[in-house]
């Protein structure tokens, strides 16, 4: 845990004192931090250069004031994930690449005090996904961003990658059927991110795709939804992403994904993933 910034010192205590006052913790969370991103960021010309910290204080203090109230992690931090894009919204015109390193910094802000990373990835994710549509920014297009800043956020704190993979598309998953979106779009695109983000920084490729495919399964069991076309679509958002990077990354992540996993066979569009 690191030492405490006048922001995330701010924050712990109004959460302290909404849980004194008996209110919603998770709805005050979400005011508080929308009115943190307004005021620290408002005026500021390069709004993508200069949320990155604020973000990180501000998730800092969230589960500062969430382990102090004995507040779930999970539910407040996904409050103020929607709360801190709502704060964007108001002072900027949202894109994909503000909801990406907005998903960055609230796993890197949330990790550092401790909080699980599994928790805490699937939390932030399923609040930023759930926001896309009405804060302008197209499931397609907010998708694969999210699903890479989930990634960078994750390494830059030195956590584990794959594990952040799985929890990052049941993220996806459960932030789309909010919204009511498609979910194997979300699925495939977030798993395009994950995987490019996971090939830029150098992770074990093949590793995080069978990770990204892990989760959609799990996700879809989760959430009733058919857990082979999960696997399918998160398979081919893996295929895209490593076709970018040459033959060496496609052929680690077929290798990862082909055959069975946790019990579901592996296709792409109806035929099986091998080798």
């Amino acid at each position: 845990m690191r030492s405490e910034s006048k922001i995330s010192g701010q924050i712990k205590r109004s959460m302290m004192e909404i849980f004194r006052e008996g209110g919603d913790v998770v709805g005050g969370t979400m005011d508080i931090t929308r009115k943190t991103i307004v005021e620290g960021l408002v005026g500021v010309k390069e709004v993508l250069v200069a949320m990155g910290g604020l973000t990180v204080d501000t998730f800092s203090g969230v589960v500062r004031g969430g382990n102090e109230v004995g507040s779930e992690v999970r539910g407040v931090v996904k409050g103020a994930v929607v709360g801190a894009i709502r704060g964007m919204e108001e002072i900027t015109t949202m894109t994909a690449a503000i909801l990406g390193e907005t998903v960055r910094a609230a796993i890197k802000g949330s990790t550092v005090e401790g909080a699980d990373l599994r928790e805490s990835a699937r939390a932030v994710v399923e609040g930023a996904i759930s926001t896309t549509e009405s804060v302008g920014v197209g499931l397609a297009e907010g998708a694969d961003e999210i699903g890479e800043g989930a990634i960078r956020g994750t390494m830059e704190t030195g956590g584990d990658p794959v594990a952040a993979a799985i929890s990052t598309v049941e993220g996806a998953i459960g932030g789309t059927l909010e919204m009511g979106g498609d979910p194997m779009v979300a699925i495939r695109l977030t798993t395009r991110g994950i995987v490019r983000a996971a090939s830029d920084l150098g992770a074990d490729i093949g590793a995080v795709a069978r990770g990204a495919v892990e989760g959609a399964i799990q996700g879809a069991r989760e959430k009733r939804l058919d857990p082979e076309e999960a696997a399918s679509a998160a398979a081919a958002g893996a295929m895209e992403a490593a076709e970018d990077f040459g033959k060496e990354a496609v052929a680690a992540v077929l290798r990862s994904i082909s055959g069975t996993i946790v019990g579901v066979r592996v296709t792409i569009k109806g035929s099986p993933v091998e080798p």
